[in-house]
């Protein structure tokens, strides 16, 4: 089963790539001229980073306060 995912394509982007933010969850940044059909292999190929990426440590987390 493949993780929930949001996909932004980018005219800078030469490449495919994963990002993981606490905001955004895992996101795929696609070439502006590339398909989203590569991104089930692409996901299924870098399963194991993406699960180890997406745990988060709480000695991780820092809180966000109002100054």
């Amino acid at each position: 089963m493949l993780p929930e995912y949001t996909v932004r394509y980018s005219n800078r982007a030469k490449h495919v790539r994963l990002s993981i933010s606490a905001q955004k969850g895992l996101e795929v940044v696609l070439p502006f001229h590339s398909s989203a059909d590569c991104i089930p292999v692409l996901l299924q190929s870098k399963r194991g980073w993406i699960e180890k990426h997406l745990v988060v440590s709480p000695s991780k987390i820092k809180p966000c306060l109002p100054e």
